[in-house]
């Protein structure tokens, strides 16, 4: 149900995306006025389209791994080695989510330049998306092991 959700606010975040980076280039040449946010608009909503898709890819299985290397490892190995990787993801990921919570506080009185929007708001992709990844890849252990 979450990655459902993440999968259309990936869409809509495209579309924005799209629409702002076209108007930009519509002003700019056409007009001859560029649009001041614009730019940064895409500039954030590009932080946050990398966050959200990078959960999506998790679950997909679709970001770059070291499964060959893992499969020509003996099996006894390669199940200690699958071990040790998800230990690593997990604390890299939940030492991100940290990292970005602290940022995201740290930036809460920053106003960015074009959009006088808070700076909390392009770093809450980080701690927001690393948990979706951290969740994808406890759902991608379940699912291997085969429990419902």
């Amino acid at each position: 149900m979450a990655n459902t959700i993440l999968k259309w606010a990936l869409l809509v975040l495209t579309i924005i995306i799209t629409l702002a980076v076209f108007s930009q280039v519509v002003t700019r040449y056409v007009i001859d006025y560029p649009l001041p946010f614009s730019e940064e608009l895409a500039r954030f909503l590009v932080v946050w389209i990398a966050f959200l898709g990078g959960a999506i890819a998790v679950r997909q299985k679709a970001l770059i791994g070291m499964d060959a290397v893992i499969k020509l490892l003996p099996k006894a190995l390669q199940k200690t080695t699958n071990v040790l990787v998800f230990v690593i993801t997990t604390v890299f990921l939940i030492t991100l989510m940290i990292s970005g919570i602290y940022m995201v506080e740290q930036t809460a009185n920053q106003l960015s330049p074009a959009m006088s929007l808070s700076m909390s708001i392009p770093y809450l992709a980080i701690p927001i998306g690393s948990f979706f990844m951290l969740c994808n890849v406890i759902a991608n252990v379940v699912d291997k092991q085969g429990v419902n």
